[in-house]
């Protein structure tokens, strides 16, 4: 894995020199599974979050709808991995987190392309809840809110929020 992680690094600084941002994120994400596997969980979550923030940046207005619809599938990867790797690392608020937020731009993606015309150029993405305001919001209702993301190789993650803001976390997988 060391040896893998000396080229993807390569392969990270030549596309950061030529601008290639599509190549970037999937180094950092490369670098990222490099890591996990290293069991260097902390490294591991660190580039995941770069290479989810690279391809966030790469969402523009000037972008064709089928464009984004393609990018939001290759933007899945780094949050799940992500996901799983703040769950290894007893971190399920943060994990809940980053799969609001990987939830909110595919909420941008698909609304993207409902509007297209002219006047919805102002549009701007929604931002994903913070955990105090999921927490607020299980409060604000008295109810217990259960999230869960399903990821690409049949394995889940659940939050449960209670209404006093405790959150219980846990992993299955759908098999």
């Amino acid at each position: 894995y060391e040896r893998a992680i000396d080229f993807h690094q390569q392969t990270l600084d030549i596309a950061q020199q030529i601008g290639d941002r599509p190549i970037e994120s999937l180094a950092l994400h490369n670098l990222g599974e490099n890591f996990r596997l290293l069991d260097k969980l902390a490294q591991s979550a660190q580039y995941f979050e770069s290479s989810a923030l690279v391809q966030e940046a790469l969402h523009s207005k000037d972008l064709a709808a089928s464009n984004r619809l393609s990018l939001l599938d290759s933007q899945q990867p780094p949050y799940q991995a992500w996901q799983v790797t703040l769950m290894a690392q007893r971190r399920p608020e943060e994990a809940l987190t980053v799969a609001e937020r990987g939830r909110a731009q595919a909420l941008a993606v698909s609304m993207s392309r409902a509007l297209t015309s002219a006047e919805d150029e102002t549009w701007i993405p929604p931002e994903p809840p913070t955990l105090e305001q999921i927490q607020t919001i299980a409060h604000q209702q008295q109810a217990t809110l259960v999230e869960y993301a399903v990821l690409r190789n049949g394995h889940i993650l659940i939050w449960v929020v209670q209404p006093d803001g405790t959150i219980h976390a846990t992993e299955s997988n759908a098999e």
